[in-house]
């Protein structure tokens, strides 16, 4: 636990610099980022900082029984790999301490089976003098399914605080990865997060994570932003790197405490990385220790998530909270060993809401296909049109064509109604040469042909003809349905890349469907969500009257402006669309809630 900390006051901001013995700080320099081979693994931190950092099986193991555990845990479940496990330990366990201590050494999450009637001990006791009396595998597998499933929260009366325009912010959090700008200010990377939300959100307290190497050249940013608004910000320091995803590591929500209902941050298991896996990331989960040191109670929970990937939702009609959960929070706690509708029970319990709503993966994360907004009588949600912004994008491509030079104006006139009326073929018979002047033989497009595509210094050329060569894809995918390769005149792996596209399309709408089916609105907005090829207006933070919009800029400025046009018919007259430049944060593919936390306010009587 952390015993003291060392502020350095500097005007209206604080640097809170969490002390950190040496030796456990080497040890965690040392700790790769990758998945951690015990299944079960949760990170030594916050409440549990004592135990030791131990990603992997250790030496002298029970390696027969850790190999069931890593093979079985996922297909068969945690009380027929409790079974498994335990029968392949040599010795036997002398009884169930010995039991959950080998266990847990092993990966098995011996701490989920407080969720089976009765609680671990009684489950592992059961298991294993059964085993010694000689009752058969598949009996005693039955007898442990019967066991009812009850979660208690790691936070008892924890409520996830919803994120649709219900709170006002009293605090952001964020994790600012460089000093300085990636070429210039303007251009949309972390620093320019920091001083767009420093600027909208002058009454709350920044609270941004820095790497110690950083930390100088932020504190001087910081400082120049403080003056000019009335909350505080705040540099935690920290000794790795972090990445500017703050939105992944830890959920703000409410719970009881002396005030009334105070803020918890809710942490899982360990924070991760990644959508078909989960890898661990030293740096992100070292970082919640920092943000306790600010004062703020961070919790840490039995499951498994990446914050990005839940979104909480009140209904004003009926007062439901539902929660928006990515299929790939459900498949990280499947590989724990509970089952589906295990995992969903434990995330209505854990997170203090009536429902799941569990969303197919067609991004990332779901906040960067869904944005919700409640009003007072309804739930809108935006989803994205990228039909619309493929066109869009497609006209300001032909714009910077037209100005360098390289299209002359009645061909570029002529394009534009080619993409309006959707003719490809005299699209691409007017286009496609342009476009292969601008490559090498080995197809790749040359710098300069790609800095025509830049609007201004902060601009990125190369990042606006990715996203314009991604919109001809998606215009040209629109046309994909059922022709097959011959019909539409292209080779079987374009066909197919196209295909892929439209398939992604067909989620897209099915996700719109299943929310509509809630009684929710659904609004499309322009934009499109492909990583660091994304145009993507939705991934923004909702506080009280306003909604703080990630825009691209540059080339692509009137994307942003028909988004926002879109944004502040769905949300109606009592809600501000503000933009935040964030283009080079949209190049690494994330956005602006991907990098930012709101903080609520406290709930008092």
């Amino acid at each position: 636990m952390i015993a003291a900390l060392l502020l350095l006051l500097s005007g209206d901001v604080v640097v809170v610099r969490p002390p950190l013995e040496p030796a456990r700080l080497e040890l965690w320099r040392a700790a790769p980022d990758e998945r951690p081979g015990r299944r079960g693994f949760l990170a030594p931190i916050l409440q549990r900082a004592s135990e030791p950092l131990a990603l992997g099986v250790p030496a002298g193991a029970d390696v027969r029984a850790a190999r069931v555990v890593a093979e079985r845990l996922a297909p068969n479940g945690l009380r027929a790999t409790l079974v498994d496990a335990l029968a392949a330990l040599e010795p036997p366990a002398a009884d169930a301490q010995d039991a959950a201590r080998r266990l847990a050494r092993i990966g098995y999450p011996v701490d989920l089976l407080e969720a089976c009637a009765g609680g671990a001990a009684a489950a592992l006791e059961r298991a294993r003098a059964a085993l010694a009396a000689g009752v058969g595998h598949a009996a005693l597998v039955a007898e442990l399914a019967a066991l009812p499933f009850v979660w208690a929260p790691s936070v008892p009366g924890f409520a996830i605080a919803t994120e649709t325009g219900e709170h006002h912010a009293a605090a952001v959090r964020l994790q600012i990865s460089s000093a300085t700008d990636y070429a210039r200010p303007g251009e949309g990377g972390a620093l320019d997060v920091l001083r767009g939300i420093a600027r909208l959100l002058p009454e709350a307290e920044i609270v941004a994570g820095v790497e110690s190497k950083h930390l100088a050249g932020v504190e001087r940013e910081a400082r120049a932003l403080a003056a000019s608004r009335p909350a505080r910000i705040t540099l935690v320091e920290s000794p790795l790197p972090l990445a500017q995803w703050a939105q992944d590591a830890a959920k703000p929500g409410f719970a009881e405490g002396a005030g009334g209902r105070e803020v918890v941050w809710l942490a899982p298991r360990y924070a991760s990385r990644g959508e078909d896996g989960s890898r661990f990331v030293a740096a992100e989960n070292l970082a919640l220790e920092g943000l306790a040191a600010t004062g703020r109670d961070v919790r840490l929970s039995q499951l498994l998530f990446q914050g990005g990937n839940l979104l909480a939702v009140r209904d004003p009609k009926s007062g439901r909270r539902s929660l928006l959960v990515g299929e790939a929070e459900v498949a990280r706690n499947r590989a724990l060993g509970l089952s589906r509708d295990e995992v969903l029970a434990a995330f209505r319990a854990e997170f203090g809401v009536d429902s799941c709503v569990v969303l197919p993966a067609v991004s990332f994360h779901v906040d960067l296909e869904v944005c919700v907004r409640t009003t007072a009588d309804e739930v809108v949600v935006c989803v994205l049109d990228s039909l619309g912004a493929a066109r869009l994008v497609i006209h300001c491509g032909l714009a910077a064509l037209e100005r360098a030079g390289l299209l002359d104006a009645e061909s570029a006139r002529l394009a534009r109604a080619d993409v309006d009326l959707d003719r490809h073929p005299e699209f691409f018979a007017r286009v496609g040469t342009v476009l292969q002047r601008g490559q090498h033989a080995g197809g790749r497009f040359a710098l300069d042909f790609a800095q025509r595509f830049a609007a201004g210094p902060e601009d990125s050329g190369v990042g606006n003809v990715h996203r314009f060569l991604l919109a001809l894809d998606l215009w040209a995918a629109a046309k994909i349905g059922t022709a097959g390769p011959d019909e539409l005149g292209i080779d079987a792996n374009s066909h197919a890349y196209l295909s892929s596209l439209r398939r992604r399309e067909v989620d897209r709408m099915r996700v719109a469907a299943a929310l509509g089916d809630l009684g929710w609105r659904v609004v499309a907005v322009p934009g499109f969500s492909d990583e660091e090829r994304s145009l993507n207006a939705l991934n923004g933070l909702h506080v009280a009257g306003r909604y703080l919009m990630p825009a691209y800029g540059g080339l692509f400025a009137p994307l942003d402006d028909a988004a926002r046009e879109r944004l502040a018919g769905a949300f109606g007259p009592g809600v501000r669309i503000e933009p935040v430049t964030c283009g080079e944060t949209q190049r690494r593919a994330g956005g602006l809630h991907c990098a930012a936390a709101v903080e609520p306010r406290a709930q008092r009587p």
